[in-house]
């Protein structure tokens, strides 16, 4: 089985009880789903940082300053606000699984411009 395929699954299964977990620290304490997004993804970003340090990839962590600025430039306008946006849409639905949903149509956008 081809390693991309298995780390999707891996995902999918795993993100479950983050999309979960986001109207239920709503409703059960009053915790805005910004507050979550940025505590969850801090949380991400460490052990990221520790794992690539941990296998000798530290180095890695930091790319040459033209990258990183741009990297840093999409993660403050697309990435706040898609994670944002969905994060918000999760703690609101009626159904937690639905913003997911049509969040991932996405991919379908990001398929077709990557065969042009």
């Amino acid at each position: 089985m081809e390693t991309w395929f298995v780390k999707s699954i891996v995902a999918t299964v795993t993100i479950v009880p983050a999309f979960i977990a986001i109207p239920f620290f709503k409703f059960k304490f009053g915790i805005d789903p910004l507050v979550f997004l940025v505590w969850y993804f801090g949380a991400i970003a460490v052990a990221i940082a520790v794992y690539l340090g941990m296998g000798g990839r530290g180095d890695e962590l930091v790319p040459p300053m033209p990258q990183l600025a741009v990297i840093i430039a999409i993660g403050i306008v697309f990435g706040a606000l898609a994670n944002g946006s969905l994060f918000q849409a999760i703690g609101l639905a009626p159904n937690p699984g639905l913003p997911p949903v049509i969040y991932a149509s996405s991919s379908l956008v990001v398929f077709f411009l990557s065969a042009v």
